[in-house]
């Protein structure tokens, strides 16, 4: 109350990053949280990489802040963020705080609908999220509103917020109950539009839907290998010399792809008793699991 608000701990958590587990926490955003205070419980010097910000969608934006024993850094709802731990290992304690003690207790995440209706583009593809999912927006009775989703995921898309781009893409491609049938052209769209704006994520399934030809879009596997290359690219930046980096690279080299990609054009175009050919030349490279390819919009 002294400072004229009335901020609530609405939860504590203990992170580490050890040798032999996890070393990751990808790039998103505190949905849950108004604000979100990271504090280090390291010695300086304890690892390399760390916690870290990312303005824009490209990783190319990405900026480790460090955090020694003390030091802390508060951010709200709409900063990219994430950890990567190059080596060594990380402790810290998050803390999650709310608006007020009420919103605490009800669950309640207030201050995403004024933000949204003022054109806040980070609070409209997080409150866009939740209301997808059906977890709490505005009380205890909030429940899952696709059509209010696909509204505010098509706004802050509108911005050039990338991750609504993709997820509005994705929700294109799988089609809304109620509301739309699978539309696999306006999915690529916004997922070029993504993919432009540095989105790895979106890269990929473009990529994939290009390759493929999913949805009845045509096959282009020219424009495929070049956005599995900006994709690649950015995960090899972001692993520097992490060895695995090079596995998957020559796992995914041009030349090994190159004749599978042949065959299955030129089995597409032949009458049906050729497509056995498919089936032979798919053996190395299956076509994707759509589900996990395209599941749930971010």
């Amino acid at each position: 109350m002294r400072f004229g608000c009335q901020a609530a701990l609405a939860a504590a958590i203990i992170r580490r990053y050890l040798p032999g587990e996890r070393r990751r926490h990808p790039t998103h955003f505190d949905g849950m949280a108004f604000v979100t205070v990271v504090l280090g419980l390291d010695a300086p010097g304890s690892c390399t990489g760390g916690f870290y910000v990312q303005p824009q969608s490209s990783r190319a934006s990405r900026l480790f802040v460090p955090l020694a024993a003390g030091d802390a850094a508060v951010h709200r709802y709409d900063l990219r963020h994430g950890v990567h731990v190059k080596s060594g290992s990380r402790y810290s304690l998050v803390m999650w705080i709310k608006p007020s003690q009420e919103s605490v207790i009800d669950g309640s995440l207030p201050w995403y609908q004024p933000a949204s209706d003022a054109g806040d583009a980070d609070a409209q593809h997080n409150f866009a999220k939740l209301l997808k999912s059906g977890q709490p927006g505005q009380g205890p009775s909030s429940t899952c509103d696709v059509k209010r989703s696909l509204q505010l995921y098509a706004l802050a898309a509108a911005q050039g917020h990338a991750e609504a781009q993709r997820a509005l893409g994705q929700m294109y491609f799988k089609g809304c109950s109620g509301l739309s049938a699978p539309d696999a052209a306006t999915a690529s769209m916004w997922w070029r539009r993504a993919a432009k704006f540095g989105d790895a994520h979106a890269q990929k399934l473009l990529a994939g839907l290009l390759r493929w030809g999913l949805g009845g879009t045509d096959v282009d596997v020219e424009e495929a290998d070049f956005w599995d290359r900006r994709a690649m690219e950015q995960e090899s930046s972001d692993d520097e010399a992490n060895p695995e980096a090079s596995v998957r690279a020559a796992k995914c080299s041009r030349r090994e792809v190159e004749p599978i990609q042949k065959t299955i054009v030129e089995c597409a175009r032949r009458e049906p008793p050729q497509h056995e050919q498919l089936k032979l030349a798919s053996v190395d490279q299956p076509e994707p699991d759509m589900d996990a390819l395209f599941g749930p919009a971010d």
